[in-house]
């Protein structure tokens, strides 16, 4: 039976079969062994050992549809081998054995089902073999496998015509040859002509699982063939895990990882185009991708179109830690956890990304074209924008923070060796050294070591613009760039830690980056620098380093200084040279010779040869020092040379000439230093001369000493030193002279025979003193500095560790305190005596003993009795104080308590009294502000906290106190309370009193940062108080008697106060306001004032003398209310009396500055005032201000702008104005009548130079005459159409009383002058000047005034032979010695007369002839004059300088002497000639 089956399996499906036996049971089952099919090539395909089918008999009989209840298979093998075109091996017998168990019956509708309701493989295997492909060595070779121990367990397998599915319900099976292992298979599998299936999959594989389902969809079983074309797939993955541990048998590159991933999503289309629109990718603790993708030409990578895009996905670098080196992880775990969204489009080597990331860091976007050819660098070119982006963390570079940037990129590389690309970008802000810069762009190219282009930064504290280029590539070092930097504040950008502001243009073209290959030129010009509140404007620094093949030459000048540095030297050797001498001797002077020999070791003489001579030549050099330092001025044309070279021995030279040098407030005039030294690395053999002279030394404008010298001689192991020193006022003198030895362990000092005079009185120093320098102190023994009746003795040690008991003790006996009288503005006076003893000198010193001053005096004030203990109690580790203040038998001040200095806080507890203390002692160190201090201060106050940070608590009260405020020249009574609290002085309703009794209250607080740094917040409310008392002579830009009720503020630091005044004129008050530039205010000696009761009386005020104020850093602001209260002056020229008075109202805003510079705002309404012209004191009229009226300023107060119109009224005789008009009857009422005329004033424009216009107002006239009538008529169209006209008849209505009659003068247009007076001094002059171009006629009106008429004086000049000879006239025209007497000096009338002729046309040379009038007693008495008659011939030269004409004379001083040398020479050779 079982060859019968066998045989008809192979007759009918044309494959051999065997069976090697079968059973079946009971008609329900059957048993076959060794079932084995062979394929068309004789092989094996399918081989089974046991096979068990349990069915029902009756279901397989009669019936179309065969039924099996089960099949179970031990040892079952299927080997697939696919042979090319014809398919797998088994694909023809699985269709005969279809067509064998099929129905011959052609209904389709009706198939048969051939089913197994379970299937159980045991022990099996599964081989595929295509022998059209290689074997994969290295892997799971799916080309070539076999899966063993193969075990499934399947239900319902049914087949129906083509379609076939089974429920695998478990499988598990082994590729022993790469070790895949399938652990677990869990799906239903579906098979037809169309699709093939795997739905609800759960296939576990090692640390892998796939869940869901992967469908296959196909035209026919054919497509498989073309799977990538022609099968569509369908696959959804629901938190499916793949590991790289599977992966790699796929991909062995994933061994070397242990990454998990995990995948959901659904996936469709044909391997050449499937998508996905919605997909998560998870792998890592963190990252995340979420997004759509649409991928078109696989498998061939190079021609397929991604496009990708991601939303709300993340990444983060620890994720990825196992696929990117240590640089790339490094660099991108900084920027944390990243979100990004963005796409990605285009081939695999061709795309654009396009997305943003948030990173850690800060954002980034990009939207760039990325090109990546096989055999060139990459390319690009787009878009990048970083927003806060923190590249500081990036680059590991703190100087850098936070970016944002817009800009486009193009390029190739990216690798920092082989990028190449252009940037054009906008910074709109960058962080460098904490510093946020806005405003940057940047345009140029980028390669390694290389950059070309521009770039601009406009930040409110950087303002910069350059373009250029840097080139570093092949070791080049080449530097090119210009620009313009307009602006850097180096403080705001954290650049300095001091306030520097620098400017400038700038000009680079240099090579090398080190400073020995350092050539080239750098030049700055128009640069302008601002150190602190200190500045200074260069225009131009040139800095030059060239060289030839041995010698260097260095060029550094400027308009401040020019310096020069020529010969065989390098930079780096210099310096370091420099360095090693500094150390070597720094042993020297601390003592410490012995360590000098092994320091040489590796700080010896440098090998390298140098010779470097030095010179600078100092023009102005100051401004730069004052830059950094206010306590130094060099003055003017200083210079410095030397040479420095180690030839042979080490040597140097120095000369410097110092014409002056201030440093704090002691200068020094005419100075000179020379230093030569030889064998300086030597310090057996060195040898040095130094030589200093100062001419002059003046101390802070207090006293002044001569002819400074010091003069040192260095030999080896000892220094002689001589000082010299005199006060020539007063006669001290000092001649000190010392010795300075050098041991191994010890430096000693002996001061020697010495010559010191002071006072009148000789000091003497103690022959056998001596100062020694160890390695741990200081010993002092034995040096007394005395005279006959005075000694200050100083010994001990001073130790150079910390914390160390040794102490220096230094005694007083009877010492004056006059003795500082010859260095300073005080005086003082007194006797000290005691003794201090001082430790631990160089760190925290700790100062204790007894000292007492008796009578000390102030300036002539009387302090008291000074006497104090600082005793140490070292029980209790602390300081026991107690200090008094004596004065007149009254304690006024005691200090008492205990110092603890070893203590970090509560250092201070002490008790301070005040009894009537008197407040005038501190005055001599406030008197630049206030002075004329009274009253006492009594109080009870505890001082504690520390030595630098006092805390000083109590109340204080003030009696009968007085101050003069010197600025304002006003003098106030005070009295109140004080408290003293940390860092707090609080004033409690001080009352205030003026001169007059009027009151002001004064409160608010001052505080200090322990003691230090002041900062005042002070009110005060005024009740018609005073605030101004000052005098012309007190030079200010405004005085007066000022009052004013309101309310003032003081504020800030007392270096930079500010005070706020809200303030109300009250009654009394008289301001003055000159605002004439250029006014000799010699001429004026008082000031009226007018007593506002009556104006009619006036009295002479001087005023006390103002001390003046330092006003630097003092800062006004004053808010005047102006009420008609106040009397106002502007004094527009003191000298003719043009003045502008009188009352208003308004608002003026008065500011000054800390520099001092004078600003006024507002405008003042004048409601009652007048004009006063006053042509040199000779007329004087007064213009009546009429409403309405103003004067306005805008800031400075020269330039007020007035519009002011006033009038001048008299009554003035209209006759000839009738007599112009033909109405000339002399004898007629109205041509004898005097009429009511107004001259009218219009003052508009600047105060200084305004426009200036007249007009004639006949409105009171009451003109009935019809002939007057019509005169006035015409004369007003007259005047109206002639300006001219009307000038001339202003003149003489103001000047004669009078109207002129017509006549053609022409006495000029109206003239732009500074005031009235002017405008009418000039007329006049143009009048008579008219007469002749020769002819000038000059009236001096300057000394006249109104007691002394004939000091008129009158000039006269007419020129002649085309202006080469000239006569003038000048002089009185009545008898100088009595103006009373009818008697006349005929020399009086000729006057001073002068005859001038030019000799040469260009009047270098001329002649002149005089006569003058002499005035003297005798004469007077007399009543005439002599006379003085002379000649003189006059030669004229023009220079620039003093200098130059000096230049000039010493030139031609050497020409004549030369001409006179080779004149005798010529007469010497000629006499040699003749012998």
């Amino acid at each position: 039976m079982a060859d019968k089956a066998a045989d008809y399996l192979t007759e009918n499906t044309g494959y051999r079969s065997e069976i090697g036996y079968t059973n079946i049971r009971w008609f329900n089952s059957v048993t076959i062994d060794d079932l084995t099919v062979y394929d068309q090539h004789n092989e094996k395909m399918i081989d089974v050992r046991e096979v068990v089918i349990s069915f029902k008999l009756k279901e397989l009989i009669g019936g179309k549809d065969i039924l099996i209840n089960e099949a179970w298979l031990n040892k079952a093998s299927v080997n697939l081998r696919n042979e090319g075109e014809s398919g797998l091996n088994i694909d023809n017998w699985v269709a005969k054995i279809t067509d064998l168990t099929s129905s011959s019956n052609p209904d389709t509708t009706n198939l048969s089902v051939f089913s197994i309701d379970k299937v159980t493989l045991l022990n099996s295997e599964f081989s595929l073999s295509d022998s059209r492909k290689d074997s994969i060595a290295d892997g799971f070779d799916y080309n070539h496998f076999t899966l063993k121990n193969l075990r499934t367990d399947i239900r319902n397998l049914e087949s129906v015509g083509g379609d076939f599915e089974i429920n695998v319900q478990f499988l598990t099976a082994e590729d022993q040859a790469s070790g895949l292992k399938i652990d677990k298979l869990e799906t239903i599998f579906q098979t037809s002509q169309k699709k093939m299936a795997f739905i609800n999959l759960d296939l576990l594989m090692g640390k892998s699982h796939i869940k869901d389902s992967i469908v296959f969809n196909f035209e026919d079983p054919s497509a498989m063939s073309e799977f990538v074309t022609e099968v569509d797939i369908n696959a959804n993955f629901e938190n499916s895990v793949l590991h790289s541990d599977e992966l790699s048998f796929v991909v062995p590159e994933f061994k070397q990882y242990d990454q998990e991933i995990e995948i959901s999503g659904r996936f469709q289309g044909k391997v050449n185009s499937f998508y996905s629109d919605d997909f998560v990718i998870s792998f890592g603790e963190y990252s995340k991708l979420n997004g759509r993708l649409d991928i078109e030409g696989l498998p061939n990578i190079n021609e397929t179109i991604f496009d990708i895009d991601l939303d709300d996905s993340f990444l983060k670098a620890t994720d990825l830690r196992q696929f990117i080196n240590d640089r790339t992880f490094k660099i991108s775990n900084k920027l944390g956890l990243v979100k990004l969204n963005g796409q990605y489009d285009g081939l695999i080597n061709d795309f654009v990304a396009d997305g943003e990331f948030r990173t850690a860091l800060g954002y980034v976007k990009p939207n760039v074209q990325i090109t990546l050819p096989e055999s060139k660098l990459a390319s690009y070119s787009g878009r990048l924008e970083l927003q806060d982006f923190n590249v500081g963390i990036l680059t590991e570079d703190s100087v850098f923070q936070k970016v944002n940037l817009n800009g486009s990129v193009e390029g190739e590389g990216f690798t920092l060796e082989q990028a190449n690309f252009k940037l054009d970008a906008k910074v709109s802000k960058i962080g460098i050294l904490g510093y946020e810069y806005v405003d940057i762009t940047t345009n140029g190219t980028f390669a390694q070591s290389f950059f070309s282009g521009e770039i601009a930064v406009d930040d409110p504290n950087l303002i910069f613009k350059a373009t250029g280029s840097v080139d570093l590539r092949n070791n080049k070092r080449l530097f090119k760039i210009n620009g313009r930097l307009s602006r850097a504040d180096l403080t705001a950008i954290n650049l300095t830690e001091d306030e520097l502001f620098v400017a400038s243009d700038f000009n680079l073209d240099f090579e090398g980056v080190k400073l020995d290959s350092l050539l080239g030129n750098f030049h700055l010009t128009d640069t302008y620098l601002k150190y602190r509140s200190e500045d200074i404007l260069v225009d131009s620094v040139f800095f030059s380093s060239q060289r030839s093949a041995r010698n260097r030459s260095v060029r550094f000048n400027s308009d401040y200084f020019n310096i020069n540095m020529d010969g065989q030297f390098e930079f780096s050797t210099l310096i370091t040279e420099l360095k090693n001498i500094n150390g070597q001797y720094k042993l020297v002077f601390s003592s410490r010779s012995n360590e000098i020999p092994e320091y040489l070791k590796t700080n010896g003489r440098s090998p390298q040869a140098f010779d470097i001579t030095y010179s600078a030549q100092l023009p102005n050099i100051n401004p730069i020092i004052q830059l950094f330092d206010t306590a130094i001025y060099v003055g003017k044309n200083a210079s410095l040379n030397g040479r420095f070279n180690n030839s042979n021995t080490e040597d140097f030279q120095l000369n410097a000439k110092i014409d002056s040098l201030i440093y704090s407030n002691i200068s020094f005039l005419n100075n000179e230093i020379d230093v030569n030294a030889s064998s300086l690395r030597d310090p057996d053999k060195v040898m040095a001369l130094g030589y200093l002279y100062s001419q002059k030394q003046i101390y802070a404008n207090t006293s002044e000493t001569d002819a400074l010298t010091l003069e040192t001689v260095w030999d080896g192991k000892r220094i002689e030193l001589r000082q010299n020193i005199e006060q020539t006022s007063s006669g001290n003198y000092a001649e000190i002279g010392a010795g300075i030895d050098f041991f191994e362990n010890r430096t000693e000092l002996r001061f020697q025979e010495s010559n010191i005079i002071a006072l009148d009185q000789t000091w003497n120093i103690t022959e056998d003193n001596v100062v020694v320098f160890g390695k741990n102190n200081i010993s002092i023994e034995n040096l007394d500095i005395y005279n006959d009746t005075q000694s200050i003795t100083l010994d001990g040690n001073i130790s150079v560790s910390k914390d160390s008991t040794e102490s220096m003790k230094i005694a007083f006996e009877n010492v004056e305190v006059e003795n500082l009288n010859t260095l300073t503005l005080k005086s003082y006076s007194g006797k000290v005596n005691g003794a201090i003893n001082i430790q631990n000198l160089l760190y925290n010193p700790l100062i204790f003993g007894d000292i007492s001053i008796n009578e000390f005096k102030i300036d002539e004030f009387l302090v008291g009795d000074i006497s104090g203990a600082l005793l140490w109690n070292d029980f209790n580790r602390k300081f026991d104080i107690n200090m008094i203040v004596d004065r007149l038998g009254k304690k006024i001040i005691q200090l008492e308590g205990d110092f603890y200095p070893t203590r970090t806080t509560n250092q201070l507890d002490l008790d301070l009294i005040l009894n009537e203390a008197n407040l005038n002692i501190g005055e001599p160190y406030i008197e630049d502000y206030f002075t004329k201090i009274g009253g006492t201060i009594s109080g009870k106050l505890t001082v504690g906290g520390t030595v630098s940070d006092p805390l000083i608590r109590g109340n204080g009260t003030i009696k009968n106190g007085g101050i003069k405020i010197n600025y304002l020249n006003t003098q106030y009574m005070f009295g109140g309370g004080v408290k003293f609290d940390k860092n707090l002085i609080s004033l409690s309703e001080l009352d205030f009193l003026d001169i007059n009794g009027n009151p002001a209250q004064f409160g608010g607080e001052v505080k200090h940062n322990s003691f230090r740094d002041f900062t005042l917040d002070l009110y005060g409310n005024l009740d018609k108080f005073q605030v101004l008392n000052t005098t012309i002579d007190n030079g200010d830009l405004y005085y007066g008697n000022a009052y004013a009720s309101g309310t003032v503020n003081l504020r800030g630091a007392a270096s930079n106060l500010t005070i706020n005044a809200d303030v109300t004129t009250s009654p009394n008050t008289q301001i003055y306001i000159p605002i004439s530039e250029g006014v000799d205010d010699t001429s004026v000696d008082y000031i009226n004032f007018i007593n506002l009761t009556d104006t009619t009386q006036t009295y002479n005020s001087s005023g006390d003398e103002v001390d003046k104020m330092k006003i630097e850093g003092l800062k006004l602001d004053l808010n005047i209310n102006v009420t008609p209260d106040a009397y106002t002056e502007i004094i527009i020229d003191p000298k003719t009396g043009d003045i502008i008075r009188g009352r208003g109202n308004g608002q003026l805003r008065l500011q000054i500055d800390t520099q001092g510079d004078f600003q006024m705002t507002g405008g003042l309404n004048i409601t009652e005032g007048a004009y006063n012209f006053s042509l040199y004191n000779i007329i004087t009229k007064e213009f009546d201000i009429e409403q309405p009226s103003r004067i306005t300023w805008s800031g400075d107060p020269y330039t007020g702008i007035m519009d002011i119109n006033a009038s001048y009224s008299q009554n003035t005789s209209l006759a000839p104005i009738l007599k112009q008009t033909g109405f000339d009857d002399e004898n007629s009422n109205v041509a004898n009548r005097r009429y009511p005329t107004k001259v009218l004033l219009r003052l508009n424009g600047p105060l200084l130079s305004p426009e200036i216009d007249f007009d004639i107002d006949f409105s009171e006239v009451n003109a009935q005459d019809f002939e007057l009538q019509t005169a006035l008529n015409a004369f007003k169209n007259r005047l109206a159409s002639d300006e001219q006209e009307l000038t001339r008849q202003v003149v003489n209505v103001i000047v004669l009383n009078n109207f002129s009659d017509s006549n053609t003068l022409n006495i000029g247009g109206q003239t732009a002058s500074q005031n009235v007076s002017q405008l009418l001094s000039n007329q006049l002059s143009q009048l008579v000047a008219q007469l002749d171009e020769n002819l000038e006629i000059d009236f001096d009106l300057a000394s006249l005034d109104q007691n002394a008429y004939n000091t008129f004086q009158l000039r006269l000049s007419y020129t002649f032979l085309n202006g080469r000879l000239r006569v003038t006239r000048e002089g009185g025209l009545t008898n100088q010695v009595d103006a009373d007497s009818y008697a006349t000096d005929i020399n009086s009338i000729a006057g001073d007369w002068t005859a001038e002729y030019l000799l040469t046309s260009d009047g270098r040379y001329k002649v002149k002839v005089y006569s003058r009038s002499n005035y003297n007693l005798v004469t007077a008495v007399s009543g005439g004059t002599t006379q003085t008659s002379g000649a003189s011939i006059t030669q004229s030269s023009s220079f620039n300088s003093l200098r130059e004409f000096f230049t000039g004379v010493d030139r031609k001083r050497k020409k004549r002497r030369e001409e006179n040398t080779a004149k005798k020479e010529e007469e010497n050779n000629s006499g040699n000639g003749s012998n």
